[in-house]
């Protein structure tokens, strides 16, 4: 009997591999917190790697590919049920730099064969995107990354893109935690939203039936 890959499965045994890394280098008390389905509707976000005293979060939004198309792997986004989650994580990314850092997570495995390969590390593939790169889609639909492992790049088709985005490894993102510098480019475009013209000051992003601006820090630190 052949076990179905669930995103659960592949969060699960990738965030194991990137806890090892993180107490590896960090601390060894560092831990996984898994969101509640509540929190994960508030925030878009499924998990987070944490230090001790709430000095670093690393924060994530799994995905699954649920098909392939040549060397690429096809993972579905906004496909929750509002169709707000892309914007959800956007704005998180977007407004807390350090300590917190938000990504997609995308493990590149397509079925337990490529699992069963790869185990038990597969931090080599999965891919990292900065969902700031994407910007907010308020059509309300769900929409596709097609990612390319070999490359690391991903196309996102959605209104208003279809251009290739640049991925990090899990070596990047770790680097970076360790530097403190994830974030800079977040921290950059808040400040263009307060200094800019009014349009992009004014900004507002699709969350629910109102176009409204969140307080996410409460939400995304656990309570």
């Amino acid at each position: 009997m052949s076990l179905p890959l669930t995103e659960k499965t592949l969060e699960l045994n990738v965030v194991a591999n990137m806890l090892e890394d993180v107490r590896t280098r960090f601390s060894s008390r560092a831990y996984a917190y898994g969101y509640s389905l509540t929190h994960e509707s508030t925030t878009g976000l499924d998990s987070s790697l944490q230090l001790p005293s709430g000095a670093r979060f690393l924060s994530l939004q799994f995905k699954r590919p649920y098909r392939t198309r040549g060397p690429d792997y096809v993972f579905q986004f906004n496909n929750n049920t509002q169709r707000n989650q892309h914007n959800l994580v956007w704005q998180a990314s977007v407004r807390y730099s350090p300590p917190i850092s938000v990504f997609y997570a995308l493990p590149c495995f397509q079925d337990m064969a490529e699992v069963l390969v790869a185990s038990p590390d597969f931090r080599n593939n999965t891919m990292f995107l900065d969902p700031f790169w994407v910007m907010p889609i308020n059509d309300m639909k769900v929409h596709r990354f097609h990612v390319n492992p070999t490359t690391l790049t991903t196309t996102v088709h959605s209104s208003g893109h279809g251009k290739s985005i640049p991925l990090l490894s899990w070596k990047e993102v770790i680097d970076e935690f360790g530097r403190e510098a994830l974030g800079t480019l977040a921290e950059v475009a808040v400040s263009k939203l307060r200094s800019s013209s009014p349009k992009e000051e004014n900004l507002r992003i699709y969350l629910g039936e109102r176009k409204t601006r969140v307080q996410l820090r409460a939400l995304v630190i656990p309570p």
